[in-house]
């Protein structure tokens, strides 16, 4: 009985959680979708290296991007929240405004890494010493430290109102334990039975 009601409690809530909890799909996934679309505008910020990029670029897509963008010297958030906007900008830009706004949304293709270098003169003498330096940062985890204390993190985009959150495998393992502990203790009470109806009709 109490596995019952633990299982039939698990799927009570898991069908609850996916009936209440919407997951809005984004609309498209690559700079090809998004510019066979006439229902989104889109943006570029002026004298940026992706400016450049778009503007030099032989690709198709991209000079497409290109010809309809909408240039702004300006942050486009108040253009993303307000809908049917896209903008192409570094992942630390979406990753600290996704901090204040959760209606936000990135696709999945990257058009480009993320990459961060120190320049120096060729043939410098600090070449060797820079290298020497940043070689012990690293094996040390001073990098990692920095970045993690720095670089932009992650939101949990959890506002103050209450929401309902879907259910995952690790909210109902406890669930399942409890009721697979129900079939164990559900099993030795039936050999116990068995051993003791024997042992009676042996008296």
């Amino acid at each position: 009985m109490l596995m019952c009601l633990v299982t039939v409690a698990a799927y009570t809530g898991k069908l609850t959680s996916n009936s209440v909890v919407t997951k809005q799909p984004v609309p498209f996934n690559s700079l090809s979708e998004l510019v066979q679309r006439t229902d989104y505008r889109w943006g570029l910020a002026n004298g940026t290296l992706i400016d450049y990029v778009f503007a030099t670029s032989n690709l198709s897509d991209y000079q497409l991007y290109y010809e309809r963008a909408e240039w702004t010297d300006e942050e486009p958030v108040a253009k993303l929240l307000a809908g049917n906007y896209v903008h192409v900008t570094p992942a630390a830009f979406y990753k600290i405004q996704k901090r204040e706004h959760c209606r936000m949304a990135v696709v999945k293709e990257r058009l480009s890494q993320d990459t961060f270098a120190i320049h120096l003169q060729k043939d410098s003498p600090y070449t060797a010493l820079f290298n020497h330096v940043l070689v012990r940062a690293t094996e040390q985890g001073i990098l990692d430290y920095l970045k993690r204390e720095w670089f932009p993190q992650e939101s949990s985009c959890q506002d103050n109102e209450t929401r309902v959150m879907p259910l995952s495998v690790e909210l109902v393992k406890t669930a399942f334990i409890m009721a697979a502990l129900g079939v164990l203790v559900a099993a030795v009470v039936l050999m116990l039975e068995r051993l003791l109806s024997r042992i009676t009709l042996l008296i």
